[in-house]
């Protein structure tokens, strides 16, 4: 069950899957696969880390000879998971191939990587999305011209890595939510969640009230009547996140509109055409600001 003493606090999605049982029922559903658990060989991930800073989002598991990550994402759909996976999965690698090996000439063989980003947020998103790394590269200015080199650059990048978005809410994605019953039976959970929170801004009351009917309705009844102040407390600790980050969105958005008004005193007073006060009011910022921002130029 989840440890309050941890530095990283695993989420109910992590703790549900983090079972192999579970697990190999949702990556059958989501690879469109019949692998038995006594024929298939499962092992954890050789790093114990997250995805994310302080909430451990995702499970990673060998699988014969693939490596699955699977990451929910609760709010919003994140378009730089391509490259925190592309971080992540080469920090795996470095674990799992000792580093004299790397200098081999013979071919040493690592896991195939899966990823697979389940979506329970709050957001009417598309049924299934793929993001991809090369997506976030910046594109070079060619010397050279003609339609088909620039198609084929675009079409082959030298380093790629995909992600599928798959959003999960109930009456989304219904093959996989039938094949999985226990995805089905959190995502019902989730959405319940979201609905009360629509009421009650008090976070404990709406945990607990879905804790109840998830048990009333026989919604992960066999986990939810074994770990019910476990479950309790991972809600809390997941949804306090989500307000964290939140939060820093929004002090990171307000942290660059400062520095772009900045920047554009900056550019005005090295033009040397408006005084200090119309500067000010172009910018938006203070008389003394522009003064001070004069002063650090000269």
């Amino acid at each position: 069950m989840a440890n309050e003493n941890k530095k990283v606090a695993d989420s109910l999605f992590v703790e549900l899957f983090s079972d192999n049982r579970r697990f190999l029922e949702l990556y059958n559903a989501l690879s469109n696969q019949h692998l038995k658990l006594e024929e298939t060989k499962i092992t954890d991930s050789v790093i114990k880390d997250t995805i994310y800073r302080s909430l451990k989002n995702d499970v990673c598991k060998i699988v014969n000879d693939k490596l699955v990550v699977l990451i929910e994402q609760q709010s919003t759909v994140n378009k730089n998971m391509p490259l925190r996976c592309l971080l992540y999965i080469a920090r795996i690698y470095e674990m799992l191939v000792p580093k004299r090996e790397r200098y081999y000439r013979s071919l040493r063989k690592i896991p195939k990587p899966e990823f697979y980003v389940l979506y329970t947020g709050i957001d009417d998103i598309s049924e299934y999305e793929e993001l991809k790394l090369s997506d976030a590269f910046i594109c070079d200015e060619m010397q050279y011209s003609g339609e088909d080199f620039e198609l084929e650059k675009k079409n082959n990048p030298k380093l790629e890595l995909e992600v599928p978005v798959i959003n999960v809410r109930p009456g989304k994605n219904l093959k996989i939510l039938e094949n999985c019953n226990t995805l089905r039976e959190y995502s019902q959970l989730i959405e319940k969640i979201h609905s009360l929170l629509r009421e009650n801004s008090n976070r404990e009351e709406v945990f607990m009230e879905a804790i109840k009917w998830g048990l009333d309705k026989d919604i992960l009844k066999g986990y939810l009547e074994q770990a019910v102040a476990e479950v309790l407390n991972m809600l809390v600790a997941e949804y306090n996140y989500e307000e964290d980050l939140a939060v820093q969105r929004e002090e990171a958005f307000e942290s660059g509109l400062a520095k772009g008004k900045l920047e554009t005193a900056k550019n005005l007073l090295k033009l040397n055409i408006l005084t200090v006060e119309q500067i000010a009011s172009s910018a938006g910022l203070q008389i003394d600001e522009i003064k001070k921002l004069r002063d650090e130029i000269q």
